[in-house]
């Protein structure tokens, strides 16, 4: 526990401090604002989405692995499609979806030298 007390102080101190002196560099944009793209989701835009996801890594809270959704039938495709599509029209996601497992990983000493 006081490894992450100490590495939270850093990152308030160093990383997230307020800085010393005004920022006096440039403000105008690097680029003109990016065009999203809001077009519903495609059958082969999906199948190529589930394509790229890996096997065998750890479930959220709904312990639903990813290999389920690359092995959905066409019609059930179909219906995470509709829901995918809802929510890009709608804006709202199911409050689900707002929760994750987040897990403290101990860091031995020593492993935190990168800070200094």
């Amino acid at each position: 526990m006081q490894q992450a007390e100490t590495f939270a102080q850093y990152l308030e101190n160093k990383r997230w401090s307020t800085p010393l002196t005004d920022y006096t560099g440039p403000t105008t944009p690097i680029t003109g604002p990016n065009q999203v793209n809001v077009d519903p989701i495609t059958v082969p835009e999906l199948n190529k989405t589930l394509r790229k996801v890996k096997n065998g890594k750890a479930t959220g809270p709904d312990a639903i692995p990813a290999e389920f959704f690359k092995w959905l039938t066409e019609p059930n495709k179909q219906h995470l499609l509709s829901l995918f599509n809802n929510i890009l029209l709608t804006g709202i996601t199911p409050i689900d979806w707002h929760m994750a497992n987040v897990v403290e990983i101990t860091v031995l000493s020593g492993c935190l030298s990168f800070l200094a």
